[in-house]
């Protein structure tokens, strides 16, 4: 009875998960290697999704998850039209921003 229920609870327990998507950031010198360690002891996995690059980011990364079992990498590729839409949304947000200023 006692290990129905100690199974009944494990199977209930909340899993806590990180998320970022990231693409050529070792190149433009965002801390990526920085900010993932910093949750690894808070969360229970660490998922990247992993756009295709032109620098080391998938060799850091590919490092870093053979170290941290919590890191899971999916490899994607990005539509680019999403991408431009993306720019000029952006860019309309900051002109807004500024304008508030």
């Amino acid at each position: 009875m006692a290990h129905a229920l100690k199974r009944k609870n494990k199977e209930k327990q909340l899993k806590v998960s990180g998320f970022t998507f990231i693409r050529n950031v070792q190149m433009f010198g965002y801390p990526f290697r920085e900010s993932i360690l910093s949750v690894l002891t808070i969360v229970d996995e660490f998922v990247v999704t992993l756009g295709l690059c032109e620098d080391d980011t998938p060799q850091i990364l590919e490092s870093m998850q053979k170290e941290h079992k919590k890191i899971k990498i999916i490899n994607t590729v990005w539509n680019e039209n999403i991408r431009k839409d993306y720019k000029a949304i952006n860019e309309t947000v900051l002109s807004m921003v500024n304008k508030n200023r």
